[in-house]
Parts: structure tokens; sequence; C-alpha cells
């Protein structure tokens, strides 16, 4: 199942080269210059220094939510432990748009009767459309104290393997 880019990641990518660029600038007008007071170059080198400085630290930021949000997905899936969701829908995700398709999204819902709460989970876009229908039960995997950290199983719908919480 193909998965899409996130859209911080390639955004924070951008952010970065254009602010590395902007960094190598102001140092090149900073050598071409040698700093000589009244230059109207000092002015460039700031701007350019600051957004050369600016930028890849807004990118490295935008960079690692995705890496921390699936770090965190990778965990939860080595524990093992799951819950057994119902897919509420299979919609497509109309704020994405690649190759002129809009990436599938899965919704699903879990209904916790010791704490009688209902839960509901989105997985990550996905270019293929999963082979799964609304009412079909699902793994969602779930730290055990934390239900927001999750990570929807749409490879495998069997439940053969993990530990079970409910």
């Amino acid at each position: 199942m193909k998965k899409w880019m996130n859209p911080f990641a390639l955004t924070g990518l951008i952010f970065t080269c254009n602010g590395l660029i902007f960094l190598i600038l102001a140092i090149i007008f900073l050598v071409k210059s040698g700093l000589t007071p009244g230059s109207g170059m000092n002015i460039i080198i700031i701007v350019f220094g600051a957004f050369g400085l600016f930028f890849p630290i807004l990118g490295i930021f935008l960079i690692s939510i995705p890496m921390h949000r699936r770090r965190l997905a990778r965990q939860v899936r080595e524990e093992g432990y799951y819950i057994m969701g119902e897919v509420t829908g299979i919609l497509p995700d109309a704020s994405i748009r690649i190759n002129g398709r809009n990436p599938y999204v899965v919704h699903c819902a879990y209904q916790d009767i010791y704490q009688d709460r209902a839960w509901t989970f989105r997985s990550e876009p996905q270019l293929d459309p999963p082979d799964l229908r609304p009412g079909d039960q699902i793994r969602i995997f779930v730290k055990p104290d934390d239900y927001s950290i999750y990570d929807i199983d749409l490879e495998s719908t069997s439940s053969s393997d993990g530990y079970r919480l409910s």
C-alpha cells in the first residue's frame, strides 16, 4: 500500500533548502564585501543571514513533526497492544491532491465500555483505497494508557498477534 509524503515534511524540506541557499549567499556576500563600514552590503548580509538561519530552523522543526509521529506509531505497533475498532468510513481526503487523485483516509470508531467513552481514529492518507468496508473490524494499535497515540493496521484485518486490550 503506497503512503503519501506528509505535507509538513515536504514544506520543511523546501524551507530548509531555501534557508540554506540564503545562508550560503550571506556568507558569499560577507566574504566579498569584507564588512567595510558604511557599505550598503551590511544590511543585505544581515537580512540574508537572518533568513538563512530562520528558514532551516523552521524547516527542521516541520520535518521533525511527522518523524516524531511515525516513531510513536512504530513504538505502539512494536508493543503489540491493540483494540478492535469498527470502520466507519473510507473517504478521499479532499485537502490533498496527488497526480489528480485524492488519497483515501480510513475513519474508525471504538466504544470503550470501561471508561464509557467513544474514540474516533483516522488513518494516514493512502494513495490506493484499502480493501475494507464500513462495518468491518480492524486492529488499532494503541498505548494502553493513552489512546490518542495509535496506529491503524491497514495491512491485516486478522487479530492473531499482539495483546488485545478489550
